[in-house]
């Protein structure tokens, strides 16, 4: 391919999707935070020869949602280790493939795209739908909003392995301030949320759980940290703090003086919701589960906590 040719593809890609772009952005950023881009520095390279490969033509742009096409020309950057304790020698390249049934892939996460016309009608997604990042549906039991919420969620689980708990705080699923998580509408000077519908046939039109990316998706931004609410056991629901910061104190002390880097953006999010004073309070009872949990290792039970 020309230098020529190679520009005017990209930019029409450009031309295209301001907004698709700076979600990729944010999305490749914070990649990058995980440490899952094949290469550790910014930013990453589109070679000629991919760029020609896969976008031959501006039609090709067209054959399928704008997010898709401009996640096809990078995915291939992006690396995972497959499974949650799975090899660690055992790296993974994640780009886009369309499976002989017409599905696409990423990694091992297989999933469909759903037209705005198959959502049921008041749908909660359905305000909100985009034919150039639109609702996926994986194969089995999640529905999300955006293919770019799939995006996310797929960092977050491919990085499980390498993060540090911060904090996990039980409280009870009726709190107001637990509830809120999950409803109130969250920007992105305060973060990213995603939220997918669990549809397995006894949760259909549940969340199956709200993540919250609090940093490593801005620019200059060295660490990632996360929130996540949900994972409920009775009565009680969980919330948990996870980092890529390395800890700066034994395990004995308080999650901010541990976690130096990530407790002004937790302590941001949380007080958004009226819980940093709680959790500031009570976290140290849990402190030494937080990496069992985030791997899964250690589940809860109504047992050890019977009273939220």
């Amino acid at each position: 391919m020309t230098r020529f040719g190679y520009f005017l593809r990209v930019a029409c890609v450009l031309e295209e999707g301001d907004r698709e772009w700076r979600v990729m952005g944010m999305i490749i950023r914070l990649a990058s935070t995980y440490r899952l881009t094949a290469h550790t520095t910014m930013p990453v390279v589109l070679w000629p020869h991919w760029v020609g490969r896969h976008l031959p033509s501006k039609a090709a742009l067209h054959q399928m949602p704008l997010m898709m096409a401009i996640y096809r020309l990078i995915g291939h950057r992006l690396r995972y280790q497959p499974g949650l304790h799975g090899n660690e020698q055992e790296v993974r390249l994640a780009p886009l493939r369309r499976t002989k049934s017409g599905d696409f892939r990423i990694g091992e996460n297989a999933f469909r795209v759903v037209p705005s016309e198959d959502l049921p009608p008041g749908h909660r997604f359905a305000d909100c739908y985009s034919r150039r990042d639109p609702v996926i549906r994986t194969w089995g039991d999640r529905l999300y909003p955006s293919l770019s919420s799939l995006l996310l969620s797929r960092l977050a689980q491919w990085s499980l392995q390498s993060l540090n708990g911060v904090f996990v705080f039980i409280i009870s699923k009726q709190d107001g301030r637990y509830r809120s998580l999950f409803s109130d509408d969250i920007g992105e000077e305060e973060g990213i949320a995603v939220d997918p519908e669990d549809c397995r046939p006894l949760s259909i039109g549940k969340s199956s759980g709200q993540l919250i990316f609090v940093s490593g998706f801005r620019p200059h931004e060295t660490t990632a940290v996360s929130l996540k609410a949900g994972a409920e056991v009775g009565s009680c629901g969980q919330v948990l703090a996870y980092t890529t910061e390395v800890p700066a104190a034994e395990e004995s002390s308080p999650w901010d003086v541990r976690f130096p880097l990530s407790a002004p953006p937790l302590r941001r999010i949380l007080r958004r919701f009226g819980l940093e004073s709680e959790i500031s309070k009570t976290v140290s009872l849990y402190q030494g589960m937080c990496n069992e949990l985030i791997r899964g290792d250690i589940y809860l039970s109504t047992r050890v906590f019977p009273d939220c």
